[in-house]
């Protein structure tokens, strides 16, 4: 070690709620699956400072290959004692949704566009309704944040849509201010291990990025081999393809740019390869060499 370096300062993570509140955040969760079921609800029920304001699924019983034992709508509402709806829009025509805090969004991947879309839209819809006094509405989406690279960069765009000010040509609120706080679900991210190395690049006292080597695997042949998973491994709409990287695979990626700083790794070559299930077609293993701008690489 160092003993010039200094352990770096850890920035508070930006919130839209005032820290010293003392109601708790209305969230509603859209897409009651297995991971909802065995993660996000669980969680959010634990929480505190947070009340499960509604459950959202097309469908009144889950099914998921990964848990049987999913349950129905009804007994969520009833576990968690909050009302249910079967589509967004259904909650965004009530007052629980026009007054909610935050939105989870746990859906299939193809879906997080066009849901994302309609959030951001309610957020925008709030600000424009009432700009001195809206409430900000705030969206954790599970990753990835889209299947389609058309997609993500529209739902990048009306997320940083600006607003100025009458007579003012500095403000730049993000989507009219609307939005208080968008996330994708990385959780990686948020370690604190993470927070320390991504503060330790940003104080230069490692000097310029040169290379980066990252590895990430999971165990989770059982799903990407077993056809009758047709969520994990089947394209839908616009995808390319499906399988490990659209899943998990983006963790890394996400981990190596916040980390590093998107500043310092922009690709200009990338080349690489992935292996294929036989079973499903499904891609499970990822191999790939970025060059950047600057001259650094990664794999």
């Amino acid at each position: 070690q160092n003993p010039t370096m200094t352990k770096p300062q850890l920035k508070r993570w930006y919130s839209s709620r005032d820290s010293t509140s003392t109601t708790k955040a209305s969230i509603v969760l859209i897409g009651a699956g297995w991971w909802s079921q065995g993660w996000h609800l669980p969680h959010l029920h634990r929480n505190e400072e947070v009340t499960i304001a509604a459950i959202v699924d097309s469908s009144p019983n889950p099914t998921s290959n990964l848990n049987p034992n999913l349950e129905s709508l009804t007994t969520l509402a009833d576990r968690y004692n909050c009302p249910i709806f079967h589509s967004l829009t259904e909650l965004l025509e009530n007052e629980i949704g026009r007054s909610m805090d935050g939105a989870l969004v746990c859906t299939p991947h193809a879906t997080h566009y066009a849901i994302g879309v309609e959030l951001i839209q309610e957020a925008k819809r709030r600000y424009e309704e009432d700009e001195k006094n809206y409430k900000p509405l705030s969206v954790l989406m599970e990753k990835p944040m889209t299947t389609d690279v058309d997609e993500a960069i529209q739902l990048h765009e009306l997320l940083m849509e600006r607003k100025k000010a009458d007579g003012d040509s500095t403000d730049d609120q993000r989507i009219g201010g609307g939005i208080g706080c968008f996330l994708v679900n990385h959780s990686a991210n948020f370690r604190p291990q993470a927070r320390a190395a991504h503060e330790l690049i940003q104080t230069g006292k490692l000097g310029d990025i040169r290379h980066v080597t990252a590895f990430f695997a999971s165990p989770l042949s059982w799903i990407f081999d077993d056809p009758s998973n047709v969520g994990w491994n089947e394209k839908h709409g616009s995808m390319l393809g499906n399988g490990f990287a659209w899943g998990q695979q983006s963790h890394i990626l996400s981990w190596i740019y916040h980390v590093a700083g998107v500043e310092n790794l922009v690709p200009s070559k990338v080349f690489c390869h992935m292996t294929k299930s036989a079973k499903t077609g499904a891609d499970v293993s990822h191999a790939a060499t970025v060059i950047c701008s600057n001259g650094a690489t990664f794999s």
